[in-house]
């Protein structure tokens, strides 16, 4: 109960579990007085041992096993307060002029027109930084190690791979999310 990590699973798991092994450990002591069959194997030969001390038993393994599982309380909320306050790095924000009325008419009502038409204004305004080209360099073999950020940037990529070691494919995806701005320029 004074364990923070509990939650409504783990405990909802233990009473189950727990309740089913008193009824099952009762049962099986008591073979005579609910006919069940002499000599059935059940829980008869454990017999002289209180039900509720291998119900507590079992109650406590699965509320224990069950909490930690699951999430924790107040997870979710965690993850995004962190992914809110950590350092990001350089952050640029730019407003791209609006399209025109003679933009939009040159489309033709073209959605993949106008999508392009945005693009492009995205595109303009983008700032590029050292990672986006360290990035982009990476995935085409080349060195990087005229940029500031050099070490830095591979120890961080070689870092991401080993807490999800997901293979080759998954470096690639990074380094291609990082170099998207260059190679979209």
């Amino acid at each position: 109960l004074f364990w923070k990590r509990f939650n409504f699973a783990g405990a909802l798991a233990g009473i189950i579990a727990g309740a089913a092994t008193d009824a099952l450990w009762l049962v099986a002591l008591n073979q005579d007085k609910f006919g069940i069959v002499e000599g059935s194997a059940f829980l008869s030969t454990l017999s002289g041992v209180y039900e509720i001390i291998p119900g507590t038993i079992v109650s406590i393994i699965f509320a224990v096993v069950v909490t930690l599982i699951t999430k924790a309380p107040g997870e979710d909320t965690e993850s995004i307060v962190s992914g809110i306050t950590q350092q990001k790095g350089h952050v640029h924000l730019a407003v791209c002029p609006p399209l025109t009325l003679a933009e939009l008419q040159a489309t033709q009502g073209n959605p993949h027109s106008v999508a392009d038409l945005i693009d492009s204004r995205i595109n303009q305004a983008y700032c590029i930084h050292d990672t986006n080209q360290a990035a982009a360099l990476m995935l085409k073999g080349q060195s990087i190690q005229h940029l500031p950020v050099a070490a830095q940037f591979t120890d961080y990529i070689h870092q991401a791979c080993l807490r999800y070691p997901l293979g080759p494919q998954y470096r690639h995806t990074l380094l291609s999310i990082y170099a998207n701005p260059c190679l979209n320029a």
